[in-house]
């Protein structure tokens, strides 16, 4: 329950971005009368909903490990691809087609595969992992944004080489206590060390779920590394204001999370335009440097103990974001009149 507010921030930031992504190139909709019937849609929507039951099942009743419960999902889809739909039934031309995409997906994630597991040898064996943690906290000398920063890297480069789950219970056992001990919030502590612990997924040079996403869609990897990372970038910013502000993890009263929780949701939708660099129009690089500083001012939530402070930069992200989304919005009105 602690982590649904960052979790909220982060896809409705991925969401904003992807459909002002959309509004940039142009792209829209179908028309009302080109969109499938969803009584055909609901018709075949077993072929989805029995291997996501399966997967389901094999994680969290039997307990399975993630690759186990992979394929305890892919058996459905093979039954069902090979005995009851008569439309999608697979075909021997399928297969083959299939199996030479997924060499070349291997082909592409398979160097990475190997290397991460190099780094993983290299860590487990070596205890560079413990040294590298145990240098973290005397490198902070007691100073609380250094130690967020220095462990936010450290979790990047051993999440690279190492699951989530390890990396987190290695740095939990060193850095958590060193941040607690600073002030900071049992869970947010933990919760700051998970998060970073996962980021190296979608965090160049590594990004080993935008390869797969890359190899998916044949398109380039370092590029959709980068282009992850921009999607995400709430997910950076948010373990850091959680850290100093507890109400985006619940830990406040109910008026404090509700603001924070609103005002951060105003700051996602703000900064998602300056990443894109669209709202309504294109903005130019003053106007995107501008919706930057009043996202980052919502983000910060209104506390008791920064009360004053959150209050002041609230409004002036509030100010700068209304005013220049009015600005937009006018603007492409008055391009619309003309044109008609």
């Amino acid at each position: 329950m602690a982590a649904i507010i960052p979790a909220v921030l982060y896809y409705a930031a991925v969401f904003f971005q992807v459909d002002m992504e959309a509004g940039k190139n142009g792209l829209k909709g179908l028309p009302k009368e080109q969109l499938p019937k969803i009584s055909n849609v609901l018709d075949k929507s077993y072929l989805f909903i029995i291997p996501f039951m399966a997967l389901i099942i094999a994680l969290f009743i039997l307990y399975w490990a993630p690759d186990k419960s992979a394929l305890a999902s892919v058996l459905p889809i093979l039954f069902l691809g090979f005995f009851i739909q008569k439309k999608t039934r697979f075909r021997l031309n399928w297969i083959i087609e299939g199996l030479q995409q997924a060499s070349r997906a291997i082909l592409l994630i398979g160097p990475l595969g190997i290397l991460a597991g190099i780094i993983v040898g290299t860590v487990s064996y070596t205890g560079v992992g413990f040294l590298l943690s145990l240098r973290v906290v005397e490198m902070a000398g007691g100073n609380l944004m250094i130690l967020l920063v220095t462990t936010a890297i450290v979790c990047l480069i051993l999440g690279m080489g190492m699951p989530p789950i390890p990396a987190y219970v290695l740095l939990a056992v060193l850095i958590a206590p060193a941040l607690v001990q600073l002030g900071v919030h049992v869970m947010a502590a933990h919760l700051f060390i998970v998060y970073f612990s996962s980021f190296s997924m979608i965090t160049p040079p590594v990004c080993g779920a935008a390869y797969a996403g890359a190899a998916l869609a044949g398109a380039n990897p370092m590029r959709t590394g980068w282009t992850a990372t921009r999607l995400g970038i709430i997910a950076y910013i948010v373990p850091f204001l959680f850290v100093f502000f507890p109400g985006l993890i619940l830990k406040g009263s109910p008026d404090e999370i509700f603001i924070s929780f609103i005002t951060a949701l105003f700051g996602c939708f703000v900064l998602s335009s300056a990443l894109t660099g669209y709202l309504f129009n294109e903005l130019n690089l003053l106007k995107r440097v501008i919706f930057a500083i009043a996202g980052l001012c919502l983000l910060i939530p209104i506390q008791r103990h920064l009360f004053i402070h959150g209050l002041i930069m609230n409004l002036l992200g509030a100010g700068l974001g209304a005013w220049l989304t009015l600005f937009e919005w006018r603007h492409k009105t008055k391009l619309n009149q003309n044109r008609r």
